[in-house]
């Protein structure tokens, strides 16, 4: 009997054991967080030509000028580098042309080839047609210092225009601009 109740004690205390675990539980909890630091970028385009007489290392340059020209004439091709200086690539070229100072009679008279960098043609035609902001595939997509280029001729009359522009079959300038001055422009919008 005393073997029966030691066994017994046993077994109570064990359940005894297992009414205590029963009843005192606990929870834990965590809580978790993800955070990141987005930096914006800055574009920073920049143009360089030997041909320049203003504005190398800055997005607004000016070419040296050309002429006085005849009723047929050629610039050559002008060599635009473009560099991103900015710490984004930049990308979605888009080009428009217009005329300022001198005389819109000029103007509506000219032609221009222009092309990318791998040398394929992007325009050839009149100057005051060549409006619009087709995207320019030749020229970007350009990453942090990373260079591009284009080369833009300004042109009248039949005759070779230089590059791998077509030969001109354009008409020459007529009379009624001579003397007159124009300032062709070229502007190209990077999106980054």
């Amino acid at each position: 009997m005393k073997l029966r109740f030691i066994a017994m004690t046993g077994v109570m205390s064990l359940a005894g054991l297992g009414l205590i675990g029963a009843g005192a539980h606990a929870v834990f909890t965590q809580t978790t967080t993800s955070a990141q630091t987005i930096n914006a970028g800055t574009p920073n385009v920049q143009l360089y030509s030997s041909n320049a007489i203003a504005g190398n290392y800055t997005s607004s340059l000016t070419l040296n000028g050309y002429g006085p020209v005849g009723s047929t004439f050629t610039t050559g091709m002008q060599d635009v580098q473009i560099y991103n200086a900015g710490n984004i690539p930049v990308s979605g070229v888009s080009a428009t042309f217009s005329g300022a100072g001198g005389s819109g009679a000029l103007y509506n008279e000219l032609n221009v080839c222009i092309e990318g960098n791998s040398g394929a043609v992007i325009w050839q035609g009149a100057l005051s047609a060549a409006t619009g902001s087709a995207t320019i595939s030749d020229i970007g997509p350009i990453a942090p210092s990373g260079w591009s280029n284009y080369y833009v001729a300004y042109y009248a009359g039949a005759g070779r225009v230089g590059g791998n522009c077509a030969t001109s079959t354009a008409a020459s300038l007529d009379n009624t601009v001579e003397g007159l001055s124009v300032i062709p422009t070229v502007t190209l919008t990077f999106n980054g």
